[in-house]
C-alpha cells in the first residue's frame, strides 16, 4: 500500500507553489503518539545511525536507505518497504518502553539490529518577526560549551517544524543545535500566512523571518556565534541568499533550490507537467524555451553579491527544477565559495527514482548515493 508523503525541506512539489502537503502515514493520531515518544536519533555500538522521524520516516545515514514507519502500538512500529509504501511490511522496531532510549530494529529474514538514542534537549522558544511571534524549537545535543548551528528554512507551502523534522534530526546526528520553526500564519505562529507562490514581497517577508530566528539562534549561549548557518531546500532556494546578505551566515546548504527566475521555473514545470511527466522536447528546445521565460523574480543579483559558502544539492532527474539549467548559472556566476554536486536518477526530493516523477517517490528505498557524506564533509569544511 502507498501513501502520500511530503519531504518538505526538499520543497515538497514545487518550488513557486505546492497544494498543501499531505499527511505522512494513513493512521496519523496513532503514528503521531507513537513517534512523539520515541522519534530521534538512534546509534549503534559500530557507528551506524538511523534518523527517526515524526513525519513517518526511518533513515540509515550510512547507506541512504529510507523507509515509512506506522505504529502497530505504542512501543512498537511496522517498517514499510519504501519511502512512501507501508506494506508489505519489511521489518519491526520494537522500543524497551518509555523512556529507555533502545530501539531495536529487525528486518524481514534478517537479524535485528540494536540502536541507542542520542541524548539531546529541546527548547521551545518564539521569536519575534515582522508582526509576527514565530513559533520554534532548538534541538541542541548532549554536551556543554558551545555547539555549531543550523536553522532550517522551508520551502513553499504550509509548513510546521515537525515536518522538518528529518532534516533536524540530520543535523543533529551531526553534533548540530538545529533550530525549526513553524512558518508565520502556520501552526503555532502568528502573523498572516503570505501564500505559496514566490512573489518577490513573498521572499522579502519569509527572508526577514529567517533572519530574526537566525539572530536569535546565534545569540545563545550554547551556540558557537562563528558555526552557525542555514538549511533550504526548493523556494528556500531563492529565501537563504536574500537572507544572508542580512543575516551573514557561516555557511549555507541549499537542496534543489533554483538559482534562476521564477519564469524558468514556471516554464520547466509546465514540461513536466508538474512533476507528472518527463520532458519529450529536445535539450535544445527545452533550453530554448527556459532562456524565452527569463522573467519574474530574478535571484542573480542577490546571488552575484552572495559570498556565503553554500553547497548546492541537486537531483539530475528534477521535474520541478531544471538541474542542467541551474548548474549553468552557477558556473557563470564563478563564485569560489559555491560548490555543487548533482545526484543521477534523483528526483526533486533528492530520492533516487530514475525517473524523477513526483508518482515514482513513494516506492524509493534510496536517497542519492553520498547525498549525507557530501553534507557531512562541506559543513566539516566550514563548521569545524
Amino acid at each position: 500500500m502507498a501513501c502520500a508523503f511530503t519531504l518538505s525541506a526538499c520543497g515538497g512539489v514545487s518550488p513557486r507553489s505546492s497544494p498543501a502537503p499531505t499527511p505522512a502515514s494513513p493512521s496519523a493520531t496513532a503514528t503521531v503518539t507513537a513517534l512523539d515518544r520515541h522519534a530521534g536519533v538512534y546509534r549503534t555500538a559500530g557507528g551506524e545511525t538511523y534518523l527517526l522521524a515524526r513525519s513517518g520516516l526511518l533513515v540509515d545515514t550510512n547507506t541512504e536507505s529510507v523507509h515509512s514507519v506506522t505504529a502497530s502500538g505504542p512501543d512498537s512500529l511496522n517498517v514499510g518497504p519504501a519511502f512512501g509504501e507501508t506494506s508489505p511490511t519489511a521489518g519491526k522496531i520494537t522500543f524497551g518502553g518509555s523512556g529507555s532510549g533502545t530501539l531495536q530494529l529487525s528486518w524481514v529474514g534478517e537479524g535485528a539490529v540494536v540502536a541507542t538514542l542520542v541524548a539531546t534537549t529541546a527548547d521551545d522558544v518564539h521569536i519575534p518577526s515582522d508582526g509576527a511571534e514565530l513559533a520554534a524549537t532548538v534541538t541542541t545535543p548532549a554536551g556543554s560549551g558551545r555547539h555549531p548551528a543550523i536553522a532550517i528554512v522551508h520551502g513553499s507551502g504550509r509548513e510546521t517544524r515537525s515536518m522538518l523534522d528529518l532534516w533536524t534530526e540530520l543535523y543533529v546526528s551531526l553534533g548540530f543545535a538545529v533550530l525549526a520553526y513553524d512558518k508565520r500564519g502556520v501552526g503555532e505562529s502568528t502573523g498572516t500566512y503570505p501564500g505559496d507562490l514566490a512573489t518577490t514581497t513573498t521572499l522579502d517577508l519569509l527572508a526577514r523571518d529567517v533572519e530574526a530566528v537566525f539572530t536569535y539562534l546565534r545569540s545563545r549561549p550554547d551556540v558557537d556565534p562563528a558555526r552557525t548557518g542555514l538549511y533550504g531546500g526548493s523556494q528556500g532556494g531563492w529565501i537563504v541568499p536574500l537572507a544572508d546578505l542580512q543575516a551573514r551566515p557561516s555557511f549555507a546548504v541549499i537542496a534543489s533550490g533554483p538559482p534562476l527566475t521564477t519564469g524558468q521555473q514556471d516554464a520547466w514545470s509546465q514540461l513536466t507537467g508538474n512533476g507528472r511527466q518527463i520532458p519529450t522536447e529536445s535539450d535544445a528546445e527545452i533550453d530554448a524555451a527556459l532562456r524565452a521565460a527569463n522573467t519574474g523574480y530574478d535571484p542573480h543579483p542577490v546571488l552575484s553579491t552572495d559570498t556565503t559558502p553554500t553547497l548546492w544539492l541537486f537531483g539530475a532527474a528534477d521535474r520541478h527544477v531544471p538541474t542542467r539549467l541551474a548548474v549553468a548559472n552557477l558556473q557563470a556566476l564563478n563564485h569560489s565559495n559555491d560548490t555543487w554536486q548533482v545526484f543521477p536518477r534523483c528526483s526533486h526530493n533528492l530520492l533516487d527514482t530514475g525517473t524523477g516523477l513526483d508518482a515514482d517517490d513513494a516506492s524509493a528505498t534510496m536517497f542519492g548515493s553520498g547525498l549525507f557524506q557530501a553534507m557531512a564533509a562541506f559543513l566539516a569544511r566550514h563548521a569545524a
